[in-house]
Order: C-alpha cells, then sequence, then structure tokens
C-alpha cells in the first residue's frame, strides 16, 4: 500500500484503512499523513492506533491526534444539531381532524437540514412538510393535520430524522402524550380540507371580526380565546392595540368591518343598543351584508335587547343556551365549508 500516494489524494478512507495494515512502516505513514491532513473523520481510527503493538506507532497516532484535536476543523466537527417538538397542550377529540401547530427547534450547535418527522400509527397525521434547514438556536412553526384513533391518554412515538452541515444523519427519538376525549360518531367523517382556511390563502385579513360593547367584554375576550387556540385569524381590538395606535379609528374601524373579515360576529345585547362605536360598527357591517347579498353577520344574543337594523327572521345563537365553545366549533365548521364552496 502506497501511502505517499494515499497522502497525495488527501484520500482520508484509504489513510484509515491504512491504519491496519500489516506493516507497521505502513502504519506509521499513515499515522503520520492523517495529522497532516487534519481531517476530523479520522480520530477514531487514530485513538484505536494508540493501542498499536508498535511504540513509533503509537506515539506518532497522538501526535496525530493532538494536532487535529487543536484544529479549527475538529472543533467545527464536533458541534451538532439537535431538534426537539412541541405540540399544543390541549384537549383532542378522537376520529376528528384537527389543524394544530407545532413547534421544531434547533437546540443544538450548527443547523439542521432536511428535518423529517415520522409519528406512530395511533394518530393520523397529514401534511407534515420536510424542513429544509433550521439555523442553530431557531424555533420554526408548521401547520399540520392531526386525527387520533383511540381514545384516553395516547403516546406518541415521534421519529426526526436530519443532516448536518457535513450531510452527517442524526435520528432522534421523542415521547409525549396527548388527552383523546370522546369520540364523534364514525359515519360522522371529515375531510382533511374541512380545516380552518388558513389566512393567507383568503382574501381577507381576518376569518372572523368581533363587535362588542365595553361591558360585554369578557365574551369577546372568551371566544378570542379559543379562535386563538384553534389557529382562526380574528380581529379584537384589545389585541391590535398597537396596530390601532394613532389611527383613525372612524375610518380604520369602518374598513375592518366593511372589508377586512370573512364573517362578523355581533354580540347583541342592551348595552350593545346603546353604544355609538357599536352602531358604527354594526352599520360597516350591514353596508358588506347588503353588498353581498349573503351571510356575513353572525349574531349572538347576550339578551333579548332588540336591535335596530338586525331582523328577527336572521338566525341567531342565544349565549343563555350556547356556549363560547360551542360557537367557536360553529365558526370552525362555517368558515370549513365557506372554504370548500370557495
Amino acid at each position: 500500500m502506497n501511502v505517499d500516494e494515499l497522502w497525495e489524494k488527501r484520500d482520508v478512507g484509504g489513510l484509515i484503512a491504512a491504519l491496519s495494515d500489516k506493516d507497521s512502516g505502513v502504519r506509521i505513514g499513515a499515522a503520520g499523513a492523517l495529522g497532516e491532513i487534519g481531517d476530523p473523520r479520522a480520530v477514531s481510527a487514530i485513538e484505536k492506533a494508540i493501542s498499536d503493538s508498535g511504540e513509533v506507532i503509537r506515539d506518532r497516532a497522538k501526535e496525530a491526534l493532538g494536532k487535529i484535536k487543536s484544529s479549527d476543523a475538529y472543533k467545527e466537527y464536533l458541534k451538532k444539531p439537535k431538534i426537539t417538538l412541541k405540540f399544543p397542550e390541549e384537549t383532542f377529540k378522537a376520529n376528528t381532524w384537527k389543524r394544530i401547530e407545532i413547534t421544531i427547534t434547533n437546540t443544538g450547535s450548527i443547523h439542521a437540514k432536511n428535518v423529517k418527522i415520522e409519528p406512530s400509527s395511533d394518530i393520523e397525521f397529514r401534511r407534515i412538510p420536510t424542513i429544509p434547514q433550521i439555523d442553530a438556536d431557531e424555533t420554526k412553526t408548521t401547520i399540520i393535520g392531526m386525527k387520533p384513533t383511540v381514545m384516553g391518554d395516547v403516546p406518541i412515538d415521534i421519529t426526526i430524522t436530519f443532516n448536518d452541515v457535513l450531510d452527517r444523519e442524526y435520528t432522534a427519538s421523542e415521547e409525549m402524550w396527548l388527552l383523546v376525549a370522546e369520540s364523534m360518531s364514525m359515519s360522522e367523517s371529515i375531510s382533511i380540507n374541512e380545516f380552518p382556511p388558513r389566512q393567507e390563502q383568503s382574501e381577507y385579513k381576518y376569518q372572523v371580526a368581533l363587535s362588542y360593547a365595553g361591558e360585554d367584554r369578557k365574551y369577546a375576550e372568551g371566544l378570542a380565546g379559543l379562535l386563538k387556540n384553534k389557529k382562526i385569524s380574528f380581529f379584537y381590538d384589545k389585541y391590535e392595540q398597537a396596530d390601532l395606535w394613532g389611527k383613525n379609528l372612524y375610518q380604520h374601524l369602518q374598513s375592518v368591518y366593511r372589508d377586512k373579515a370573512q364573517y362578523c360576529v355581533v354580540f347583541l345585547s342592551h348595552a350593545y343598543a346603546q353604544k355609538l362605536w357599536t352602531r358604527h360598527e354594526l352599520e360597516s357591517a350591514q353596508a358588506r351584508a347588503f353588498k353581498e347579498h349573503k351571510e356575513y353577520i353572525l349574531p349572538v344574543k347576550i339578551d333579548d335587547t332588540e336591535i335596530p337594523g338586525i331582523n328577527e327572521t336572521i338566525g341567531y345563537i342565544d349565549l343563555k343556551s350556547t356556549s363560547l365553545e360551542e360557537i367557536a366549533d360553529m365558526l370552525v365548521k362555517k368558515l370549513s365549508s365557506q372554504n370548500l364552496e370557495d
């Protein structure tokens, strides 16, 4: 075996193989060459050579190992990506599709690429993308479809595969638990297309705008929290304070309730009927409804106060007999059916 030729070609694989050659001279030459080349991939083989029967070979291997481990290349070689996942902490329904956001974080010291997520079979997943790259200390989110097929506290075994900048492949495993509640009828199959439309797929900035009197804020805030968990984009003034700061609110709110939402949920009450601002919001929403000739205003009655402009023949939800959770679920279905029609 010609060590000089391997050295000239910088054939690290060939030199590593030469460390096991029967000829001690070849082994000595290979150890020295690997030390000069300084490729970190040779570290494991050189460490074995330190136990060689020949003293000269052992000394040459120690010298080579010292050169490699003191190099910047070796410091970079030691860096590795580390990928962790986080699922939302909420209760899921068996046999029901849900669109969820998962968080992927690289807590390692170099970027990861071609990140693939493979979950266990007790949960059905769709639209799990391969993430091209996640930099060190970077967090990314992605939306996937998930449908549990069993109930209870369900363990999920997840395998994550990814590569680093040197194309070294890594496999990581994570176990997490999801709480899956009562099952719906198996006949009520839900299509993956029934996920709420993503905001970027819509012509509207908001999927839902909330209109309410200040006295009824607790209802609007409760629904806003539920919509946020369901990944529905919405306008709720408390969450928009930075954007509203300094704007002409009369014009801006007119634009929101007339032009920028797919639906407008109106919390009707005695307080709502008395307020100038809610009257302005309702008039803006009515202008949109009159123009489109289809449902846009979705009334939610807090009490039995009659509101000018809201016809009694319009379908409404009574908050005395319907929970905010049920209203949020109905909004998801309404948005999904509208998405299918579009």
